[in-house]
């Protein structure tokens, strides 16, 4: 009988051929890869030992028997075991967790099973074996090997088809071709035996395979050599399974939202693509992109990270020449951290971008993710902890009085919102606000605490009855820009009856709120109304002097932070007792807050204060106790 090897030769070549590509392309290990390359190495060594078993087979007399066994019983296990090989792929892209362990055992046993039973052959007869007269003969579990092939295709088939929805239609064809490219190739070695087609269907449907499944470019940021998220996120799964601390090297381009909205998409990916460019090229397949905007290096244990930022430096240097323009880039928030292999990879992400969307352009020494992920996590209670108390209306309003320095009474007060939680306990406003206004909660706050306030005024008659002038109630700048808020604030004020001279609003902007014109036309209809207007924390770094020509504020109030500083420093007493003098000078009234004892109140007695607010006089506390203490110091 003579064979018709040219399709093992074809599909010897092929797979070759491909085997050499993977090896060149940079592509990214995973489980799923490297069981690609072991169906390719099984393909070829079949195409091989089957080319090599047609001579045994023909002409068994004039090789050696050693040879037409190893080449015949080879050719079997090479075979059948890319059935097994395949169903370890499949359940590598399937990833259902519950039969791994028990498929990897399965696998594995099945494989040492077609290596001993054919192995063992040319003694037991139980596979293949050529008898006394020299003839090839197939020995009684020659059916059992094909049809344990064929039982782990079709449980490969099973298991993709609970899956089938995460594969797209490529994936699918590709699956459904490399199962009937192996019954077919068995279809067609048994209705014609010497053409020998089997190996040369399996080389196909690998190649369909691995431009389905194995596409490099899902592993590489764009079109760079540079790793990019996804390969991020499978190296640190890795780490993990492995117990290992990993050690990263962490930046962020600086200022790339301005470079959004000044350079064009495409040209922004190009300087994304150069930064990915340049950190492959020095740190290998230790460097990722994570976002667009945002890179990291692992780090190996000799590393320095010196060094590795001496490297950034030198890139930020140079000019970067796109189609119309040139770029300098230069990053911000470098950071070193050490993670533990028990945090989990979206935590890892999350966390990272946390870091990285920081303005600090300073290098940071982050030793762990604890204290981030603890932030992180906090932040996440909080934030359920506010959409809870704005649906049930649960904030807290406390109020600290104001002393005027020229009667000695009491004559207003500051109302300061407070976020209670059993779980979580004392909830900071400076932790809280922040939050509710990234996330666009403080409008429903702010229209909370301001019908608390006017309820309060009704309720108490604090205003009417015990020498209080007005309440100041803090606006946040987002809710400057509130197109509806004087709307939501009249309508509050005529539910409760109140008085438009008994409301002071306290505003904090900063350089860019000034030239808004729904901000300002909002200041000009509450002042028409009535309601008057506080500079808040002036001093602070926020507030500047041209708020007081631009802004209809009567009443200015000075951070504690001046006040605290001029009590130790000969210097800051001076900037302080000036400022005093100027804001005198220029007709406003003068808050001073943080004021915390005897020493303090003299001071400013002594300059032109005009109202005095501290822990001297009293901390901020629940409506009735401040009802209790007009009673006894008004």
């Amino acid at each position: 009988m003579i064979y018709n090897y040219n399709y093992d030769v074809a599909g010897l070549i092929s797979a070759s051929f491909l085997l050499l590509i993977y090896w060149m392309r940079r592509t990214y290990r995973t489980k799923s890869s490297r069981l690609i390359v072991a169906l390719l190495i099984f393909d070829i060594l079949g195409c091989v030992f089957d080319i090599a078993s047609c001579y045994s087979i023909t002409l068994p007399g004039k090789y050696p028997m050693w040879y037409n066994n190893v080449t015949t019983l080879g050719y079997l296990f090479f075979y059948n075991t890319m059935g097994v090989l395949f169903f370890a792929y499949i359940d590598s892209k399937t990833k259902i967790q519950k039969i791994w362990v028990p498929a990897k055992a399965v696998i594995i046993c099945s494989i040492a099973l077609l290596f001993i039973v054919t192995v063992t052959s040319p003694w037991t007869h139980l596979v293949a074996y050529f008898d006394p007269n020299m003839t090839y003969t197939h020995g009684p579990l020659m059916p059992f090997l094909y049809g344990m092939a064929a039982a782990f295709l079709l449980a490969a088939f099973i298991l993709f088809a609970i899956k089938r929805k995460r594969f797209n239609r490529y994936q699918v064809y590709a699956v459904l071709s490399f199962i009937s490219a192996v019954f077919l190739g068995v279809y067609i070695q048994m209705v014609k035996p010497t053409l020998l087609v089997g190996q040369f269907g399996c080389t196909l449907v690998i190649y369909f395979l691995y431009t389905s499944f194995e596409n490099p470019a899902y592993f590489t940021f764009r079109q760079t050599a540079c790793y990019n998220r996804n390969a991020f996120l499978q190296t640190m799964k890795k780490k993990q399974r492995s117990k290992e601390i990993v050690n990263i090297f962490a930046f962020a381009i600086k200022d790339y939202d301005n470079l959004r909205e000044t350079l064009s998409l495409k040209n922004c990916n190009r300087v994304s693509s150069r930064v990915a460019e340049y950190i492959s090229h020095y740190f290998h397949s230790n460097a990722y992109t994570i976002a667009d905007d945002k890179f990291v290096v692992l780090l190996d244990k000799e590393d320095d990270e010196y060094k590795v930022i001496e490297k950034l430096n030198k890139f930020s240097q140079k000019s970067i020449e796109l189609v119309d323009t040139i770029i300098e880039v230069s990053f911000k928030h470098i950071c070193i951290c050490n993670i533990k292999p028990e945090i989990k990879t979206d935590i890892i992400e999350s966390t990272l971008h946390e870091i990285l969307q920081k303005d600090n352009p300073e290098f940071d020494l982050v030793l762990g993710f604890d204290s981030v992920i603890n932030d992180i996590e906090r932040q996440k209670k909080i934030s359920m902890v506010l959409k809870d108390a704005i649906k049930n209306e649960s904030f807290n309003v406390f109020y600290q009085p104001i002393r005027d320095v020229h009667t000695g009474k009491f004559v207003s007060v500051e109302a300061l919102v407070r976020l209670p939680d059993s779980e979580i306990g004392f909830i900071s406003p400076e932790e809280f606000i922040p939050l509710a206004e990234s996330q666009g909660m403080i409008y429903k706050i702010g229209e909370i605490v301001f019908e608390k306030v006017c309820k309060f005024i009704r309720d108490s008659r604090c205003i009417e009855t015990m020498g209080v002038h007005y309440i100041e109630i803090n606006l946040s700048p987002l809710q400057c820009f509130q197109k509806d808020i004087v709307t939501i604030f009249t309508d509050i004020m005529k539910k409760y009856d109140i008085d438009p001279h008994w409301i002071n609003l306290e505003i904090t902007e900063t350089a860019s709120f000034e030239k808004d014109e729904i901000m300002l036309l909002n200041i000009e209809a509450f002042h028409k109304m009535g309601v008057s207007f506080s500079l808040d924390d002036y001093g602070s770094g926020f507030a500047s002097v041209d708020y007081l020509f631009k802004l209809p504020v009567e009443i200015v109030k000075i951070d504690k932070g001046i006040l605290w500083n001029a009590m130790k420093d000969g210097n800051a007493k001076i900037v302080l007792i000036s400022t005093l003098k100027m804001l005198k000078d220029l007709g406003k009234k003068i808050v001073v807050e943080g004021v915390e004892n005897e020493e303090m109140v003299n001071l400013l007695e002594a300059n032109g204060c005009d109202y005095m607010q501290g822990y001297f006089y009293s901390k901020p506390v629940p409506p009735k106790e401040y009802v209790q203490f007009l009673d006894k110091n008004n």
